[in-house]
């Protein structure tokens, strides 16, 4: 089989494809060889795993010769040296298929890849809602929430991330998210990792989101793009979650509050741990200062550094060991100046957290 494609529609898509491709989601591996699938003017891209999926169709080829039966059942190519391959080429792409290989290019810029004998997994049908998003007004909910489901080492029944309603709600037994969101207001409850959809929603796109019509993947749809994530089977606690919410800013109430600029509490925490190279770190809060702290014996470095915060009542100072990736978050999830609650029981850092107008945010410290 021979034919031409032209760049230009091809090669976004691709690299679209790549990027699904390489996801390390939780309880799959990377699906690193992809399905092409053609017509007698359009060829589509199917690429799948244990918990993504993409699937591009109807790009459009020309000056077709020759679709056999063995091309007709689609066949199986490596993703990234495809996309490769195809971000090098001109203008206009000459592509032959036979049966044990697929070549790229001519004359001076020609590649070969070998196909691989992977069996074909159909296609899943799919029914979409009605209503259109605004990928710019749900892409930071999904990459915020992405932070708390990418420090899960594995699946849980708290993991993942559950929309329903107005609302992204994220846990992994250590820390909480709750954003207020506008991903889809009278969608059910589903259960999730924001990986594929952070990864792949960009620019200023409209997309329809739905399901597989067996229920198990959510999907988003947008141009000739539709991205398939398989729900997470574990029974998240949604009521045991909220009502944790619920109780955590009851309690902050009537805890210390502190108030920091993120940016510089950001670089001084930076700072330190390029230093010092550790995970964990003390943190001390007083009324006026937060110092941050740590000895790492192995590295043979240690180290203090200190901001000056505001407080509208004075406390007793008190310190507890949190861990680095809880903090990072929450220099990535919010900006500016913000109030953040020191919520204590028995005179102990039980947790802290940030309670804005879209986001509540806390989390606990290291090995409470």
């Amino acid at each position: 089989m021979n034919f031409k494609v032209q760049k230009n529609d091809i090669v976004d898509q691709i690299s679209l494809v790549n990027i699904v491709s390489g996801l390390k989601s939780v309880g799959a591996a990377p699906a690193e060889s992809s399905c092409l699938m053609f017509t007698p003017t359009t060829m589509s891209i199917y690429n799948f795993n244990e918990a993504n999926a993409i699937l591009v169709e109807n790009i459009p080829i020309t000056n077709v010769e020759g679709i056999d039966e063995v091309v007709d059942k689609g066949i199986m190519v490596n993703t990234k040296k495809l996309s490769s391959i195809i971000k090098s080429s001109g203008d206009e792409i000459l592509v032959n298929v036979s049966q044990d290989k697929i070549t790229i290019g001519e004359g001076k810029r020609k590649y070969e890849l070998l196909l691989f004998s992977i069996g074909r997994k159909e296609v899943p049908e799919i029914k979409l809602f009605d209503q259109k998003i605004e990928t710019k007004k749900i892409i930071k909910d999904l990459q915020h929430s992405l932070k708390i489901t990418n420090s899960m080492d594995q699946a849980s029944e708290w993991s993942g991330t559950l929309f329903g309603g107005n609302k992204l709600l994220s846990s992994n037994k250590t820390s909480v998210l709750c954003i207020t969101s506008e991903f889809f207001k009278d969608a059910p409850d589903y259960l999730f990792s924001c990986d594929l959809f952070a990864s792949c929603l960009k620019g200023n796109e409209e997309f329809f989101v739905g399901t597989d019509v067996e229920n198990k993947s959510i999907v988003i749809r947008f141009g000739n793009v539709t991205l398939y994530k398989n729900k997470l089977v574990e029974n998240f606690p949604k009521d045991s979650v909220l009502s944790y919410i619920e109780k955590a800013v009851g309690e902050s109430e009537k805890s210390p509050k502190i108030t920091l600029n993120v940016a510089e509490f950001s670089n001084k925490l930076q700072e330190i741990r390029e230093i010092v190279e550790a995970n964990d770190y003390q943190i001390e809060f007083k009324p006026d200062s937060i110092s941050i702290s740590n000895s790492n014996v192995d590295r043979g470095a240690e180290g203090s550094i200190s901001l000056d915060v505001k407080s509208e009542a004075s406390f007793e100072p008190v310190t507890a060991p949190f861990d680095y990736h809880h903090l990072n978050a929450l220099c990535e999830l919010f900006d500016g100046d913000i109030v953040c609650y020191v919520v204590l029981r028995n005179k102990k850092v039980t947790y802290l957290l940030v309670n804005t107008e879209k986001k509540v945010f806390f989390f606990v410290p290291k090995d409470a």
